[in-house]
């Protein structure tokens, strides 16, 4: 049920929350404040951290929910 529900959010809305994960507020803040450090950076620089397979940074109008380190 839970996939059914998280796959028809990705389909139809576009993107889902997760709530009571246990997470820290700290660390989400950490997290935040290095996210935007990063794509604050020059696009040069944001490519190089492009890994093979839709892992790491995809660049501008390109998605990506689920990636695998396999090729088809």
């Amino acid at each position: 049920g839970v996939a059914e529900k998280i796959n028809t959010a990705c389909e139809d809305i576009g993107f889902f929350m997760i709530q009571n994960h246990g997470i820290s507020q700290d660390l989400l803040s950490k997290v935040q404040t290095a996210s935007k450090h990063f794509f604050d950076l020059p696009k040069s620089t944001k490519i190089e951290c492009q890994a093979p397979f839709g892992l790491g940074y995809m660049g501008e109008g390109k998605e990506n929910v689920a990636a695998t380190l396999l090729s088809n």
